[in-house]
């Protein structure tokens, strides 16, 4: 039987899920998505990802470093 059943994996459902286990509860975690929420995979943590990447290829360029050929890397599953 479950004694806590959170639903959504976002940040605070994982961390009420894992409080909830740490304090002995049988938890379940319920999601319709991917874990860790919006910012983790769709919003911010990406897009700061693409910033910086791009902010290091402009420091590179400015230091005299050739950058060629560059091309996106398909998942691998």
């Amino acid at each position: 039987m479950t004694d806590v059943l959170v639903i959504g994996a976002g940040p605070a459902g994982v961390l009420a899920a894992l409080r909830a286990a740490d304090l002995g509860a049988q938890t379940a975690l319920v999601t319709s998505g991917a874990f860790g929420g919006m910012a983790a995979n769709d919003g911010p943590v990406p897009v700061r990802t693409l910033v910086l990447s791009q902010l290091t290829c402009f420091a590179h360029q400015s230091a005299g470093v050739c950058l060629q050929n560059l091309r996106k890397r398909e998942n691998r599953q």
